[in-house]
């Protein structure tokens, strides 16, 4: 809006006498609308007028004062500039026509219509200018409203890059720990068989067999992490599963961990507890082998480790993992769940990471849980295979 469009060209009028209207109105209407009134009451009838500019007002009247009604008028229009006209040399009232009504000018009766056309001229140059700065102001605080909205997308911007960066690094990690688990599992495969045929088959086939199918879990997994912080849709086909397998298997895959050997390790199946997920086996019992290992770092040694299956909710399975108390600086106590630094974090907060990634897959989530009555779990949730489908 332009400086020179924000006057609206109309004067209002106000007196009880309507010769005095007659005059004024005379000197006035070829150059502006000119509005008329009787009393204040009418006159704030009409204050509302979108193109009303200055109030000429009577100061004694019946009803409302020229002051009084000034002070209302500046309530409803602050932005309307109000000359008071009077016969009367009364210091009180020039002093509230000025602190009360806040009046552009003070005129004396008998006044000069050339004096009062001036008066409104000038009120008018004052109009225009607190008008322009109001409009000024309406501006900047718009413009800066749209300054810190684009503050605030390139901060975000800047946060996911650096999240997108630290994806690929840890995308590009994870595709090499699986390439170099792939290979040793080629070995590994041909170590088996000759263990199995020999007569330590029957003393070490079961340890083997169960760190060969470990290795080749933790490939998969790792491999689908590749995957997913590539941004790559998984290539993997999503089976059925039994849930208190994954569950079994998991704290099986852990009796090998040299970290955990001396640790009290279990899982609680309760009865009618398992249930059919649609889910790739391998990345969920690799995140629950995770979750334990995570729970293991920094929890008293005494204390032990708890696997537990149960119903989240009627379409979930939630696998639980517990443990009495976690230190306050737990890593998990806070939740967060941040895109890791490879080069700056520890190993059990990329696994804790990992396991977030493998909920997501599926559909799930990662939340923890304070119980009441003491203990921290960390509950891996995820979606029941449909009906149609598990039958």
């Amino acid at each position: 809006m332009q400086s020179d469009t924000l006057l609206g060209g109309a004067v209002l009028l106000v007196d009880d006498d309507p010769p005095n209207l007659d005059v004024l109105k005379a000197f006035l209407e070829g150059d502006y609308t000119v509005l008329e009134a009787q009393s204040g009451d009418a006159a704030l009838a009409l204050i509302d007028h979108p193109d009303l500019d200055v109030i000429v007002t009577d100061q004694r009247m019946p009803g409302l004062t020229g002051i009084e009604l000034l002070a209302a008028a500046r309530q409803r229009r602050p932005d309307v500039a109000g000359i008071v006209l009077t016969a009367y040399t009364d210091t009180p009232a020039l002093i509230a026509a000025i602190n009360q009504a806040q009046a552009f000018r003070f005129l004396r009766k008998p006044w000069r219509a050339e004096d009062v056309v001036e008066a409104i001229a000038q009120a008018r140059l004052h109009v225009q200018q607190t008008r322009t700065i109001a409009h000024l102001i309406r501006t900047l605080e718009a413009r800066n409203g749209e300054l810190q909205a684009t503050v605030s997308e390139l901060r975000h911007a800047r946060q996911e890059l650096v999240r997108a960066e630290r994806a690929a690094a840890v995308g590009q990690l994870a595709a090499g720990l699986a390439h170099d688990l792939r290979e040793a599992i080629s070995g590994l495969l041909l170590v088996e068989d000759e263990v199995l045929a020999s007569p330590l088959g029957q003393t070490l086939g079961d340890t083997v067999r169960v760190g060969v199918a470990g290795i080749r879990n933790l490939a998969d997994a790792v491999d689908a992490i590749a995957r997913h912080a590539g941004g790559a849709e998984s290539a993997r086909t999503h089976g059925y599963c039994s849930a208190a397998r994954v569950a079994t298997q998991a704290v099986a895959a852990l009796g090998l961990d040299p970290a955990l050997r001396n640790r009290s390790v279990s899982a609680e199946l309760p009865r009618h507890s398992d249930v059919t997920l649609r889910a790739d086996q391998p990345q969920l019992v690799h995140a629950v082998a995770n979750l334990v290992r995570y729970a293991a770092h920094g929890a008293p040694r005494g204390q032990p480790i708890v696997v537990q299956l149960t119903r989240a909710d009627p379409a979930m399975a939630a696998f639980s993992v517990g443990v009495a108390d976690l230190p306050a600086d737990h890593p998990a106590i806070s939740g967060q769940w941040q895109v890791p630094d490879p080069a700056a974090t520890r190993r059990d907060e990329v696994a804790l990471y990992l396991a977030h990634v493998v909920a997501e897959n599926h559909g799930g989530s990662l939340e923890i849980e304070r119980r009441s009555g003491g203990g921290t779990r960390m509950v891996l949730r995820i979606p029941l295979a449909a009906q149609s489908e598990a039958a």
